[in-house]
This record gives structure tokens, sequence and C-alpha cells, in this order.
């Protein structure tokens, strides 16, 4: 049973119980107290400056070998659930943590805490001089940090931004290789088109002839070269720590039904099912024969998952952005990120954003607009923003994911210039597309 790599709210009771017998010895990211502790605000930030990890409280564990030799659980009170806030608030920078407790059996209960690996290191405990660590030693778990760690925590927030930077340099090079490539198959279609059309016209077919009368060769395809003419949304979400590769690209290749729709949810179009391979990942990229729109879905080992898609729609020559197609597509990113992670057993901090390019004059249409007292034309020539205080907890809790993404879409629209922005809009958003939970 894998505790440090799932939900902790996904155990009960008798998880817990079976987790134990099993034998599972005290380690870097494990802890086991049998009662509440008198302070936690140590392992809090010793959690947060080292790889993050969980504390069960209600197992007491062999002093000599940090294996489980009691498992009867604590009472439940809320007073103890209290003091563990207490606790995490005596650290500084706040570390991003979550309680959870298990169900009665015989008034006991497991108290889980899962503990984030921190993306603000270093992390020190109020009124002490000291910054602790994990060691993942049975008899010192959590020491005093050395210099040469010291240092390694100040750096480690830069060298994270730096991973990150790179899988998005990725992600864009190739989105750019992927317009490329089409834009010179678009032309390779009109010219073999053309080229068709002169050898008709040069044996006497008499409807090209006829076409010729009439006003000669027209291209069924696209005129404009592509992404000239487009506004780009693109959402992106990745591993604040973006480390060893999560899945191999050919295992997501392999899962992609599973990573677009792994609890069965209604309308989920993210990730196309025709992926193809690139360096450590799998991408896919369309574009529309008739009216030139771009779609590109990238998904990498070390957990980046990208979607950069047009948004621009042309009627009666007006151009529009239905901000309804924005918001849509994040759903699904997010949701198919979130099955990823559950996929690759990852726990942890996330990063992302959501920007939307070519909007300087737009006409740019809220969702349900009727609810609206006006449609709005974008002030900038881009609106780009980052997902804030998000991590793989929250997606995987339905009622967590949907108070983020509603809070979310409502600093979206407001971005924007959406002043009179109303919850029950986003939410009856949500119920038409089968996605609200009550």
């Amino acid at each position: 049973m894998d505790i440090l790599n799932k939900p902790i709210n996904s155990f009960g009771f008798q998880e817990i119980v079976a987790f134990c017998q099993e034998g599972h010895r005290e380690g870097i990211q494990l802890d086991y107290k049998k009662d509440i502790p008198t302070n936690l605000s140590k392992h809090f930030a010793a959690f947060s400056n080292t790889r993050g990890g969980v504390i069960i409280v209600g197992v007491e564990e062999n002093r000599q070998t940090g294996i489980p030799n009691g498992w009867i659980g604590v009472n439940n009170a809320a007073k103890s659930i209290e003091k563990i806030h207490q606790w995490a608030s005596n650290v500084t920078p706040i570390p991003r943590y979550e309680v959870r407790v298990t169900d009665e059996q015989g008034s006991k209960v497991f108290i889980l805490v899962r503990i984030f690996e921190g993306d603000r290191t270093p992390y020190y405990v109020q009124n002490d001089a000291n910054l602790w660590v994990r060691t993942g030693n049975i008899s010192t778990p959590i020491d005093i940090a050395s210099p040469d760690y010291v240092e390694l925590l100040f750096k480690k927030k830069e060298q994270a931004g730096v991973s990150r930077n790179r899988y998005i340099a990725q992600a864009k090079a190739v989105y750019e290789v992927g317009l490329r490539n089409a834009e010179r198959e678009r032309v390779a279609k009109i010219s073999a088109e053309q080229e068709e059309y002169r050898r008709k016209k040069a044996a006497g077919d008499p409807a090209i002839i006829a076409a010729a009368f009439a006003g000669g060769f027209v291209s069924r395809f696209y005129q404009q070269p592509l992404g000239s003419q487009a506004s780009m949304c693109t959402i992106l979400v990745q591993p604040f720590y973006p480390k060893e590769a999560l899945m191999k690209p050919s295992d997501i290749k392999d899962k992609t039904r599973e990573i677009r729709d792994l609890h069965n949810t209604p309308q989920m179009y993210y990730p196309d099912l025709n992926l193809k391979p690139i360096p450590e990942g799998v991408f896919h990229f369309e574009w529309g024969e008739m009216d030139g729109q771009i779609d590109c879905h990238q998904i990498y080992a070390a957990g980046l998952l990208y979607s950069s898609t047009d948004v621009l729609m042309v009627n009666n020559e007006e151009k529009i952005i239905y901000l309804s197609h924005v918001i849509g597509r994040l759903f699904q990113i997010l949701k198919a990120a979130n099955n990823f992670y559950q996929l690759s057993k990852y726990q942890g901090g996330l990063e992302g954003y959501v920007e939307i390019k070519g909007t300087e004059d737009i006409k740019l249409v809220g969702v349900q607009q009727q609810m609206f007292f006006r449609d709005l034309r974008g002030m900038m020539p881009e609106y780009k923003l980052d997902f804030s205080d998000l991590d793989t907890t929250k997606l995987a809790d339905p009622v967590s994911f949907q108070e983020f993404y509603i809070d979310f879409v409502k600093e979206l629209f407001w971005s924007i210039g959406y002043q009179d922005f109303q919850i029950d809009v986003i939410k009856r958003f949500l119920k038409d597309s089968q996605w609200l939970l009550a």
C-alpha cells in the first residue's frame, strides 16, 4: 500500500491498520506518532525543507527499527486538529499541508497529516534559530541542517524555476515546430490543388473552364498563413519541482484515454487520442483546413501538460472570443492533470498559467452573456493569470477542485474586465457541461 503517493482522504481506519501490518519503516517521508505530540512545528518545517511526507498519529513504532508495533489510533477530538493547524501556523513561510481523520472504529481514529515539499524554502519555526530537516535516520529523524544544506535550500527554489522554465521553453519550441510544419502542409495542399486545376484546365475540363470564366482558381483551403489571424489560449500546468520522469512517454501514449477521462467525467476532449512521440513526451498538432484554427496538445514525462488552441471566432466579419471556450478547456486540462498525477502517483505543489494572446479590441463574450450587462473588448494585447497555491490535493478532491476552479475563473474574468461577475453563472456553466457537483 502506497500512502505517500495517494490522497490521504482515500484511507480509512482499516487501510491504515493494513498499512501498519505491512511493516513500513519510518523514513525521510514517513513518521509515526502514538499520541498527539506536544508540538509538530519542527516536523512541518523539516518535511517542507526536505521532500515532504506523511505523519500518522495513532501508531506506535519500535524505536530501534522504526517499524510499527502498535496501531490502536487516538481519540477523535476536534481540539487535536486545531492544535495541528496552530503548529503549522508557527512555521514561516506557512507550509502547504492537509489534515484528514479516518473513520472511527471503537471510538478511535487515525489522524493523517500530509506535508508537501515546500516551494519557498527554507522554512523556519518561529522563535527557533535552527533550521530543521528530515534525515531518515531512525534515532534522529529530524536534525539541524548543515551549512551546505542551508545553502542548498536557498538555491532550491531558483533551481526549480530553471527546470520549469526549461520545460516551458521546450513546449513552446515544439508548438512552433508544429506550426511551421502545418504551414508547409497548408501551402503544399494549395499548390497541389492549383496544379490539379491547371491540368484539368489544359485538358478542357468543362467544370474548370466554367470556373475560369466565373473568376478563376479559388482554393478550398485556408488562405492566410497559419497563426497570423489567431488568438491563442495557452494553458499549462506542471510540478513545482520537476525532477525525474513521472511516467515514460510510451506509457503516456498507452494511457491517453485514462489521462483524458480516468473518472468518467463527461465531455473530456484533452488530450487528443492520437498523440505522437517527441523528446521526453508526446504531442498532437492539428489545423482546420477551412478556418485555419490551430490546436496543440503536449504532455511530458516530468509532468508538464500543455494546451494551446485558437479561440478566435469570426461571426459576420466581427472577431469574437467566447470565454466559455477558454474556461471549458481550462477545466479539461486541470482534470487531465489530476488524472496524470494520480496515474503516476505524484503528490506535490503545482505551477502553471492561463494565457490568451491576440485580444486587443477583440470582442470578449462572457459565459451565458445574458447574465452580464455588456460584452467587452480586449484592452490588452494579451491576458495572463498564474495558478496560485495549487497542488495535487486540490485537484484530487472534487469539492476543493470545484472551489479552486470557480475562484480562478472569477479572478480571470475580473482581470479581463468583468466586474459584475456572478458565481451562479459559472455554476450554471458547470451544470450545463455536466461538471457541477451540487
